[in-house]
């Protein structure tokens, strides 16, 4: 574990259409730049993300305990998120039997999404102060995204490892 994740589709989100009116090539150079901000605290935090390599893609991650941890960028939000691309039904069910502690150890409620309809399910926290046309808001939810990140890998991951 640890390589950098292959590649996989997004879904289409709704907020890919309210995206500020910029060029395809101004929306990754700002994806780019919001990467290194969050690159540069994970080093700072020494948190698995630190090696990542910024680019322009609207995700960025690492897998870790056979899973894929990502935060995914948009204009005006940031997703953090476990994304189970292994086993992802029997694991999100598993995780999903104890929502309820998970939950309450996290300290705050997430997005459960089993994502029938594909291969994938994924488990995230959607922060919606800041994405990458929100420049003014990006060491803030940086700074808040990698903590979300690094508690989500405490309770998560104890679990996956169970």
């Amino acid at each position: 574990d640890g390589e950098t994740p292959p590649e996989h589709e997004p879904l289409h989100e709704p907020e890919d259409d309210e995206a500020p009116s910029v060029s395809t090539g101004e929306r990754g150079a700002a994806r780019k730049r919001f990467w290194e901000a969050l690159v540069a605290h994970a080093k700072e935090r020494g948190t698995m993300h630190a090696e990542c390599r910024p680019g322009t893609r609207a995700w960025i991650g690492r897998r870790r305990q056979g899973q894929l941890w990502n935060y995914v960028v948009y204009a005006h939000t940031l997703r953090v998120e476990l994304y189970l691309d292994r086993d992802p039904k029997a694991v999100f069910d598993c995780l999903r039997a104890d929502a309820e502690a998970i939950e309450a150890e996290l300290g705050f409620d997430l997005e459960w999404q089993r994502l029938d309809h594909r291969h994938a399910s994924r488990l995230a926290l959607t922060l919606p102060r800041g994405g990458w046309a929100d420049e003014g808001a990006w060491a803030a939810v940086v700074e808040e995204a990698v903590g979300v990140m690094e508690t989500l890998r405490r309770v998560l991951g104890q679990r996956l490892d169970g």
